[in-house]
């Protein structure tokens, strides 16, 4: 069976750089390529030449079975996805039947991803991940900035780190702010860009030791999660609200996490005074 990114594919694409970052990659490689776009999908000129269909709950399946007879046979999930709020009548559809795409979106993130990605290989797509196709995005080992994280950055990374752990293990969310060894603030469904808006009058509350450290964001995947979809990353963004937070630095589990933009995300982070991290998973 085929196996290279230069096969056909079809992108999943949500909001966010990622979707841009695997066609460019896929256009190169040669594959021939179409999108089937969720709402919150940026386009742009990038997308020119390409079919992009607009999907829904109720088409997105059939749309998959077409492009499937079509030759298409690979799948990567690019994006961020908000999960679709269901009227009274798709709720009563979802839980009367644990086979539509609504009973797949009842659980929680990580049984509903599986749930999709069950639904999307029993038609035949293979699934692959963003990072096997543009790897070059992966955080590796190291600091990547001018600045380093001081002993009080380390040891509030550390606690950070174990937050997210503990988080994951409940399917919550992927990163925590720490300052002074406590948590300032965690993600949830609203996700980091959230998170981070709220963490500067969090800070100024709640940080125990405003002297000796300005906070930390920590930034890892779930326990056992399916890196195949919902990798998580950093970019520019994330940067740039960390800077607007006070916060000194983030830090990210190298080898696990996306880092959007790399040489321009890095440039924001030296001219804000940040540093970024990427923390082997051991510490």
């Amino acid at each position: 069976m085929p196996g290279g990114a230069a096969e056909a594919t079809i992108i999943i694409a949500g909001s966010g750089e990622l979707p841009a970052e695997i066609l460019k990659s896929l256009r190169k490689a040669g594959s021939d390529v179409r999108a089937l776009t969720l709402p919150g999908f940026d386009g742009g000129p990038v997308w020119d030449g390409i079919l992009c269909q607009a999907v829904t709950l109720e088409n997105f399946q059939s749309h998959l079975a077409n492009c499937r007879n079509e030759g298409f046979w690979q799948i990567v999930f690019a994006g961020s996805v908000h999960r679709p709020q269901l009227s009274e009548a798709e709720y009563r559809r979802a839980t009367a039947s644990g086979d539509s795409i609504e009973a797949k979106l009842l659980g929680s993130d990580d049984q509903a991803l599986r749930s999709i990605i069950a639904m999307v290989e029993a038609i035949g797509f293979t699934v692959r991940a963003a990072h096997e196709i543009v790897p070059e995005l992966i955080a590796t080992p190291g600091v990547l900035t001018r600045k380093h994280p001081s002993h009080e950055d380390r040891l509030d990374v550390a606690r950070a780190a174990a937050i997210v752990r503990a988080l994951g293990k409940a399917d919550v969310g992927q990163s925590a702010i720490v300052a002074g060894r406590q948590c300032i603030a965690v993600e949830t469904i609203a996700g980091t860009d959230n998170m981070l808006e709220s963490a500067g009058s969090l800070l100024l509350q709640f940080n125990p030791m405003p002297d000796q450290a300005r906070g930390v964001m920590y930034k890892a995947p779930k326990p056992d999660q399916d890196m195949r979809v919902d990798m998580p990353a950093i970019g520019r963004r994330t940067v740039e609200l960390a800077a607007a937070a006070g916060l000194g630095g983030i830090s990210v589990e190298a080898g696990a996490v996306l880092i959007f933009g790399k040489s321009e995300t890095i440039a924001a982070a030296d001219r804000f005074g940040l540093f970024i991290w990427a923390r082997p998973p051991d510490g």
